[in-house]
């Protein structure tokens, strides 16, 4: 084998070698996922979780980006250590014949909760709730001004955790109040029972 040879493939070794290197380290950025609104889904990885906004890192970018979890339909994180919890949230589990019921806000609007015809609390952005019903019997809760076919008719079973947060209603009349926007006629209560509102209550800075 010539001189000239050898340099030539001792050229390609190091190519292949740098390639590798490159896509381990790509690799380390791809340990997590989420999926948006509309179903696009981006590897990633996922850095810290707090208020219910999610930090993420790509590969080859200096600086992290941030969005709220209520914008996504589907994560998954492959370290749990990065939900910061500044008041050591956990999901309880509920005693026989009980069930949980979170209501939090991770992201606008703040609503005033009804809870069977009664004022049960007020839900402000970064803050949960967390609500002990009996279960096997129905539980209503609502915004004012909800309608009937508006309202979360819940009749749990006993050990169920479930979690509930406000959200823009289809109708929702905005209307400007010099800096600040004023809405009428537009929450309602979403129920769900997804990691993302898990790990939204989890990152929650305040309980209610």
């Amino acid at each position: 084998m010539n001189q000239s040879t050898l340099k030539y493939l001792n050229f390609l070794i190091l190519i292949f070698a740098f390639q590798g290197y490159c896509q381990n380290q790509a690799n380390d950025y791809e340990t997590d996922y989420i999926k948006d609104l509309n179903g696009i889904r981006l590897n990633c990885k996922v850095v810290k979780i707090k208020n219910g906004r999610l930090t993420y890192r790509l590969y080859k970018k200096s600086q992290p980006f941030k969005l709220n979890l209520m914008n996504l339909t589907d994560l998954y994180i492959s370290n749990n250590n990065f939900i910061d919890s500044p008041i050591g949230t956990e999901i309880k589990e509920p005693k026989d014949g009980f069930s949980h019921i979170y209501i939090y806000c991770a992201m606008l609007p703040t609503a005033q909760i009804f809870y069977n015809g009664e004022k049960l609390i007020k839900i402000k952005k970064g803050t949960y709730f967390l609500h002990k019903v009996r279960a096997n019997e129905q539980h209503t809760y609502y915004t004012k001004l909800n309608l009937d076919e508006e309202k979360l008719w819940i009749t749990p079973e006993s050990g169920e955790v479930i979690f509930i947060h406000p959200v823009y209603n289809e109708d929702v009349i905005g209307m400007e109040m010099g800096n600040t926007m004023m809405v009428r006629n537009g929450i309602k209560l979403k129920m769900d029972k997804s990691k993302i509102s898990k790990y939204a209550v989890l990152s929650m800075g305040k309980k209610l």
